[in-house]
């Protein structure tokens, strides 16, 4: 059959490539858009959309693949056996986030050029949608606050000695209005925008049709919404309680209850704050969860 002698003259081909430069040649082809530009791995993507598996397999291209996978700055890790690159990768991840700080401040250094080797961008983009899972992780299942601490068993004295124990205390079991964002959750957002912002990167590149071409980026765009959306709406509650505990001054009130061990009145001051006008405002008292004793 034709198709079969075109492998098998493609495969030929290849065995006669005595260098990359040669190799080079017979995968790469200029671009479609008309510019004088050669894709290095032009016919390499033709060959895998028509599923022709000798010609991917052969040696020479599978070698012209891995010099491209590792690039020329971290050629050394092709020598480097599996146990030490993971090692180097459990080593580089709490320094994560200062590598791709340094790779922004500088573009041309030694650092930005190992980064943008695809081993090295494979390696970053595992470990950061890693930690990002961790950080969902941390503020998804975050234990719940313990309210039980309020009155001991002698008669509902507060069990606070000084304000520096009081300011503790009512940060940990009245559930301040800041909680709505917490650090966890302002390292998300940036985490999120972050993809954003590669999402943007990537539509300029390839241009709007080709990106919502691909099913996996429509999927990514919508969940990248809902996150925008949801830490939007965070924000606007964090503003709105902060608000609302500033109108009925709460927390300062409760604190002074504390202070003055009159711990018997925080909840019936609390319900005053619950039943009082305007709705609006005593609604997210009640949200903030300063009313749940």
């Amino acid at each position: 059959m034709l198709v079969e002698q075109c492998m098998n003259f493609a495969c030929e081909m290849m065995d006669l490539c005595r260098g990359t430069q040669e190799v080079e040649a017979v995968i790469s082809d200029f671009l479609e858009d008309g510019t004088n530009i050669r894709d290095p791995l032009g016919r390499l993507r033709l060959a895998i959309r028509f599923e022709e598996k000798k010609f991917v397999a052969h040696p020479n291209c599978q070698q012209y693949l891995t010099s491209i996978w590792y690039g020329s700055e971290t050629a050394f890790l092709q020598s480097w056996s599996l146990i030490r690159k993971i090692g180097l990768s459990v080593a580089a991840t709490p320094l994560l986030p200062l590598l791709c700080l340094m790779y922004i401040i500088f573009p041309t250094s030694h650092l930005a050029r190992s980064m943008r080797c695809p081993a090295a961008k494979f390696a970053t983009h595992v470990v950061s949608h890693f930690l990002f899972l961790i950080l969902l992780a941390a503020a998804t299942f975050r234990l719940e606050e313990n309210y039980e601490g309020l009155l001991d068993d002698r008669g509902g004295t507060a069990v606070v000695e000084d304000e520096e124990s009081v300011k503790k205390w009512l940060a940990t079991n009245f559930r301040p209005s800041k909680v709505i964002i917490t650090h966890v959750q302002l390292c998300i957002v940036l985490w999120v925008a972050g993809l954003l912002l590669a999402d943007v990167k990537h539509i300029y590149f390839v241009g709007f049709r080709s990106y919502i071409a691909n099913s996996h980026n429509i999927l990514n765009f919508c969940i990248l919404s809902m996150y925008i959306g949801s830490y939007t709406l965070r924000i606007i509650v964090d503003r709105w309680v902060r608000e609302a505990d500033l109108y009925f001054n709460a927390s300062a009130e409760l604190q002074r209850l504390l202070q003055t061990n009159n711990s018997q009145l925080v909840i019936s001051t609390l319900e005053s704050f619950k039943n009082s006008e305007p709705y609006d405002k005593s609604y997210f008292i009640e949200a903030c969860k300063l009313s749940n004793l």
